[in-house]
């Protein structure tokens, strides 16, 4: 498995890794954690129209949306040829080398 591009977007909350494996190209993304100042819908609004970031450098690992929802669709393919336990420590690591936590 080798990392194509690893990013991420602060704005629309994913994190994401494209990867080789024998010639074959697979992605993996998860969904960022919302910042605390976001549970309030009017700062949420005000957050987006001055251009801050709505999402944190970071992945909650215990719901980190890679095997449901749009994540969860985007990832089947490589979560059913390597298995979720490897995608996870690839994806992980990945992360980690961007400065995303989790």
């Amino acid at each position: 498995m080798k990392t194509i591009t690893a990013d991420y977007n602060l704005t629309e909350g994913f994190a994401w890794i494209e990867f080789e494996d024998g010639g074959e190209k697979y992605s993996l993304q998860a969904c960022l954690m919302e910042r605390k100042e976001c549970s309030d819908e009017g700062q949420r609004y005000k957050m987006v129209e001055e251009g801050r970031p709505i999402y944190k450098k970071e992945i909650n690992a215990n719901d980190d949306g890679m095997d449901w929802g749009i994540s969860g669709d985007t990832n089947s393919t490589a979560l059913k040829k390597f298995g979720a336990d490897t995608c996870a420590k690839f994806f992980y690591r990945e992360m980690k080398n961007i400065g995303i936590r989790y």
